[in-house]
């Protein structure tokens, strides 16, 4: 993507996200996906941000992606519906276009640019997280093809999907766990939606979990190599999620220091020095987001200065917070309903997979202290 067409669809994002998620102040309660902001960023093209123009979509690498990711939270004000359009490009994008045959990829990816399917990714079951030892579900060979029968659960877009990326057992070799994905219809008759507990965060983003019971599959319906899905998709997966997730997170605390800045009916001194100290932070925010997208772009989600910048970048945020609740508390503030929700998802949402950041965090570091 050259230059002038990033900068066009950087404001075609602004201004579908000023125009169309700003003005909603009802986001952040509805339990049900808007559907007509999904179709909205359909009909402009927002959707097959990082497909290739031969199947229809718009092009780019992870970093445009990173940045639009960023307007979409900082001007439209929800980081929901902006993680629900991140899981559609990275699925699109990195699952389907990344490990698809050309039957599938000239089959699905067309039909992902124009948003005339959203695509879901099921690794999660209850009771078992997406630890691979932990995991259950299988699927057995047919005649035809193959048989799946297990749950999966906390399926990000689930309700609204058309098509699940389903990962499940086919082999066990010297006691390992080998997965396989496979393409699955929502329409297929062995598939049934099922409820989730409640997500108190990134609302409207919808979730549900599913339920196979004898789901029949075709045997072109694997995706990727067989045996080797756990390795290289649901790893990757995690990985570039978590990486371009930087970016609307940037956006997301630029927002929150908007509402700030403009529910402020009086503050003192102190209040002045927290704010002034928390504006600065998406300006060095933006820099780790975009050098990680560019590591991403460069050298895969294999990096492991992918996990540095994360982690660098999950200390900026819980500084950031503190400043925006110190100037919070020095300050007169009006309606603060907007500000509330958009730190709760903040707060929320850089609390995920804590227990594994502070695994990762304390492995760094005794790596350091045995240099």
């Amino acid at each position: 993507m050259n230059h002038e067409s990033r900068a066009d669809l950087t404001e075609r994002m602004a201004a579908f996200a000023r125009a169309h998620i700003a003005p909603r102040r009802d986001l952040h309660t509805l339990e049900s996906f808007p559907l007509d902001i999904w179709r909205g960023m359909a009909e402009d093209g927002l959707l097959g941000v990082g497909i290739a123009p031969q199947h229809g979509g718009t092009g780019g690498d992870w970093r445009d992606i990173s940045a639009l990711a960023r307007t979409l939270s900082a001007k439209g004000g929800n980081l929901g519906i902006a993680m629900s359009w991140l899981v559609h490009i990275v699925v699109s994008r990195l699952i389907i276009g990344g490990f698809g045959t050309p039957t599938q990829t000239e089959a699905l990816l067309p039909k992902l640019a124009r948003g005339a399917i959203t695509p879901c990714v099921a690794i999660s079951e209850p009771g078992a997280g997406a630890h691979p030892k932990r995991l259950s579900a299988r699927a057995e060979r047919t005649d035809s093809g193959f048989m799946l029968n297990g749950e999966k659960t906390y399926l990000t877009n689930g309700p609204i999907a058309d098509l699940f990326v389903v990962l499940a057992i086919t082999a066990e070799v010297d006691r390992r766990k080998r997965f396989s994905a496979f393409l699955v219809d929502k329409d297929n008759p062995g598939l049934n939606l099922t409820e989730t507990l409640p997500v108190d965060f990134l609302k409207p983003s919808p979730h549900c979990g599913i339920r196979m019971t004898d789901c029949r599959i075709a045997a072109d319906a694997v995706l990727g190599p067989e045996g080797e899905a756990f390795e290289t998709m649901s790893t990757a997966m995690r990985t570039v999620e978590d990486t371009i997730g930087l970016g609307s997170m940037t956006g997301a605390v630029a927002h929150q220091i908007e509402l700030l800045t403009t529910a402020t009916m009086d503050g003192t001194d102190d209040f002045a020095a927290a704010l002034g100290a928390a504006a600065a932070m998406p300006a060095g925010l933006k820099a780790i987001a975009d050098e990680a997208a560019r590591v991403l772009d460069e050298a895969g989600p294999r990096d492991p200065r992918l996990g540095e910048l994360a982690a660098a970048f999950r200390a900026t945020v819980r500084h950031a917070e503190e400043l925006i609740g110190e100037a919070r508390v020095n300050a007169t503030l009006a309606d603060t309903g907007r500000l509330d929700a958009a730190t709760h998802d903040v707060v929320k949402t850089l609390g995920i997979a804590g227990a594994a950041h502070r695994l990762n965090d304390a492995k760094r570091g005794r790596a350091y202290l045995n240099e």
